[in-house]
């Protein structure tokens, strides 16, 4: 089966993970992204066929980027999209330059505290009618 180029994995629970997504499928003219749930089987699918096992990665403090076959996580996940979506955006991807520990330990930083600042869904989010096609669930 044939998949799309871009795919962020995201946590499905997550009302910030969420809030992003909604971002990302409104600024996203070109239609370069589309989206799966860390919950899903065809994420757990996906990455497996890549070598990585999901409960490995302790996936829900983890966003995942597969672009063009290439698998980032974490800071180089959220730098990736920023590169992608070009413009202002593109200016984020700057923070490269940082050290990938400091990068990620800020992610990290966050992704503990989400839940606690955020809040959490009872379940996956259901994308709409008009959505839908940007979900590969």
């Amino acid at each position: 089966m044939n998949h799309p180029s871009f795919i962020i994995c995201f946590d499905g629970h997550c009302i910030l993970c969420n809030k992003f997504v909604d971002f990302l499928i409104r600024i996203d003219k070109n239609n370069d992204f589309y989206f799966s749930t860390l919950q899903s089987d065809k994420t757990k699918t996906l990455l497996r066929a890549k070598g990585f096992n999901i409960n490995e990665l302790k996936a829900q403090d983890t966003i995942i980027v597969i672009n063009q076959g290439k698998v980032l996580l974490k800071s180089d996940a959220v730098l990736e999209i920023m590169l992608k979506l070009g413009g202002g955006y593109r200016f984020l991807s700057l923070c490269n330059f940082l050290p990938k520990f400091i990068r990620d330990s800020l992610y990290d930083f966050v992704a503990k505290r989400r839940i606690k600042w955020f809040g959490r869904l009872d379940s996956c989010r259901i994308p709409t009618s008009d959505e839908v096609k940007k979900f590969i669930n």
